[in-house]
């Protein structure tokens, strides 16, 4: 999976969704796709979502989502996540209680990969 499509599975993962809108190009009016936070306090239009394959920052509101889903007390200890960093240099990021994880070259690509394998639904 590329990147692009892996930032793109984890924004919808995580709730936001894709829409069709009108821009203003060369005085004509052409339809254009954005995506929506679904956070109504940030819900306006975004040309694309974040990088969260690459940038920690971006990666970091996925382990806050995790964190802070509702869910029951049984569910909640399985969803406790763990990050590492081996000595080959290679991420790891897993959920110990439910026996997923995932490596990748950094951190936030370990985050993105192990988030998209949990088989739970995480979108409000």
């Amino acid at each position: 999976m590329i990147d692009q499509k892996i930032n793109e599975a984890v924004a919808r993962k995580l709730g936001w969704s894709c829409h069709e809108h009108p821009i203003l190009e060369k005085n004509d009016i052409v339809m254009a796709h954005g995506w929506v936070r679904p956070n109504p306090l940030k819900a306006c239009f975004h040309e694309a979502v974040p990088d969260y394959c690459h940038s920690i920052e971006a990666a970091w509101e996925i382990v806050e989502f995790v964190r802070h889903m509702q869910t029951d007390s049984q569910m909640k200890a399985a969803l406790k996540c763990r990050l590492a960093l081996h000595s080959d240099g290679q991420w790891n990021m897993w959920f110990p209680g439910m026996s997923i994880g995932e490596e990748a070259d950094t951190a936030p690509m370990a985050i993105c990969l192990a988030f998209l394998k949990l088989d739970v639904q995480v979108a409000s």
